[in-house]
């Protein structure tokens, strides 16, 4: 059985589809997505074309961030980050699932404190 990997994804699905990278201005909270978007793709896209945008984006449009440098950490969120993030996916899941060196060095040197910062506020917006 052939290994799925993500240059073969990728090669499929090039195969099929044609990303284009759009050059666009930062997007900042408030501003409108829908006619920023229409305005870059005018003579770019076609009906019945796929858009895929990212959440990241949407969200900063839509004004849903949040300043990450002003949550306070429990203990609990740092120990969690910690086992989580430097141990469990630093030198179990990580080698496990193939990650290369390079990733795996950054999950083993993952930032506790803006990592708890993160975890912190996951936890209290998701639940």
């Amino acid at each position: 059985m052939r290994r799925i990997t993500s240059g073969r994804l990728i090669q499929a699905a090039s195969s099929r589809y044609k990303p284009i990278r759009l050059v666009m201005d930062l997007w900042l909270p408030g501003m409108d997505a829908s006619s920023k978007l229409i305005e870059a793709l005018k003579g770019k896209a076609n009906n019945g074309d796929i858009l895929v945008v990212s959440e990241k984006a949407l969200s900063v449009s839509k004004g849903l961030v949040v300043d990450e440098a002003s949550i306070k950490p429990s203990i609990l969120s740092m120990v969690i980050t910690l086992l989580l993030m430097r141990i469990v996916w630093g030198y179990l899941l990580g080698p496990l699932c193939r990650l290369k060196p390079y990733t795996l060095e950054w999950l083993r040197a993952y930032p506790l404190r803006e990592g708890s910062r993160h975890k912190q506020l996951a936890a209290k917006l998701g639940g």
